[in-house]
């Protein structure tokens, strides 16, 4: 790696054992780091030699030699994106050449496209799809990353639906995936017809949307059982109200990361896909959830109940989690607008006991996080109710408020006309 960043050709037999040794990315983005902008744009021809090489050995389906060259893309595209180098058009032309850029993208999604539908181990899936979520992230706006124009040119919504239908594969690269399809859902669908929202909005395959529904319903329990425990057993109300005062983000005392990719993808199904209404209604595991008086107990949950105890726990910090308080909002916003939703949540023999994390007040007596089995109407006013009157905060949350409000206006005309 340091010839080729030296501008020195290498010979045919150092490239064929070249992706026989995994890279040392710490080196090889030092390397990068110590050169300047200019000096990267006259390297161009060797990176691009190194990228053609990237992508013919990912042909030859050697494992170890493809695990290797996917790393190595990685880290090439991550420090050739990291500098300045202008409008993106100019990162590709130094990754690619700009001339031959649409064709050998479209050659490497061939192959990352054939590893993701084949029977090779998991890991080698994973970094595919790690290299994927890089190439789409590079940029801070994806609808002004370049590399994913050339990407939306080769669908890849079968393969990441075959990850999504397949249990065993969607246990560990079910999360990954939906990441990725979030990000691609969102790519410049405002401007013209994108390929991914209309194939989401099209599809009534039940394995399919049952696999959405299970990854998600997974994240959401694991992150409320956390977040839970954690707050069960926190400091007294009064020690945990002055140390309030000084609480900064990066305090996050063992809190799970919000994986805001993954409550964009929720949003994003909830809005484009009709059939998933029944998903979010329907038991499909036994969640586990801890912190309720008298100990964790199982029983059986489903995605909009467990939803309602996740929006509950991100209401209780609109200072740090304000953009999940709105992709909450917005995806209680779509599930209101549904009838059939509606129809589900005032039923009154789907009564679910829901817990609500209610965050704890100087004026009030400690009250019982969960609520006693009945409809998800009622539990869901109560969450509003909750909000509005826990945020009332200098700091004025204005739109968060207006969603709040908004969420209840669509509620209560269900029930007027009911």
């Amino acid at each position: 790696y340091e010839s080729i960043l030296k501008g020195q050709d290498l010979d045919d037999g150092v490239w064929e054992k070249l992706f026989l040794i995994k890279v040392n990315v710490p080196v090889l983005e030092r390397h990068f780091a110590e050169l300047s902008s200019n000096d990267l744009i006259s390297l161009k021809g060797s990176i691009n030699v190194l990228f053609k090489k990237c992508v013919q050995g990912l042909k030859e389906e050697h494992c170890i030699k493809s695990l290797n060259i996917l790393l190595t893309l990685s880290t090439l595209v991550r420090c050739v994106w990291r500098r300045d180098l202008g409008e993106g058009f100019r990162a590709v032309d130094v990754l690619v050449g700009f001339d031959q850029a649409e064709r050998v993208i479209s050659q490497l999604m061939e192959e990352i496209h054939r590893i993701l539908l084949s029977n090779k181990i998991s890991q080698l899936k994973y970094y595919a799809l790690a290299f994927l979520k890089i190439l789409c992230s590079v940029s801070d706006n994806v609808s002004q990353n370049t590399m994913v124009e050339y990407l939306m040119l080769h669908s890849m919504w079968f393969s990441l639906s075959k990850i999504l239908v397949n249990p065993s594969l969607r246990s560990t690269l079910g999360t990954h995936s939906l990441s990725l399809l979030s990000i691609l859902l969102n790519y410049r669908k405002n401007e013209y017809c994108n390929p991914y929202t209309v194939k989401l909005s099209a599809t009534e395959d039940e394995l399919l949307l049952n696999g959405f529904g299970e990854i998600l319903l997974n994240y959401i329990t694991r992150y409320n059982s956390a977040v839970i425990s954690m707050k069960q057993t926190s400091q007294g109300s009064y020690t945990e109200y002055i140390t309030s005062w000084f609480w900064t983000s990066e305090d996050t005392n063992g809190t799970p990361p919000l994986d805001l990719s993954l409550l964009l993808a929720l949003y994003e199904v909830v809005h484009l896909n009709r059939p998933f209404t029944s998903i979010l209604t329907q038991t499909m595991t036994a969640a586990q959830i801890e912190g309720t008086e008298g100990g964790g107990e199982e029983r059986h949950s489903n995605l909009l109940s467990s939803f309602l105890t996740f929006s509950s726990l991100v209401f209780a910090d609109v200072r740090t989690n304000h953009t999940a308080a709105l992709l909450c909002f917005n995806i209680l916003l779509c599930i209101t607008e549904d009838n059939y939703a509606n129809a589900f949540m005032h039923d009154e023999n789907q009564v679910f006991p829901v817990f609500l994390y209610r965050t704890k007040l100087r004026h009030r007596k400690d009250a019982k996080a969960e609520t006693p089995p009945t409809s998800l109407a009622y539990t869901l006013l109560d969450l509003m109710c909750e909000f509005l009157m826990t945020n009332l905060t200098k700091s004025f949350p204005t739109e968060l408020y207006s969603k709040c409000y908004r969420v209840i206006h669509r509620v209560r005309c269900y029930e007027k006309k009911g």
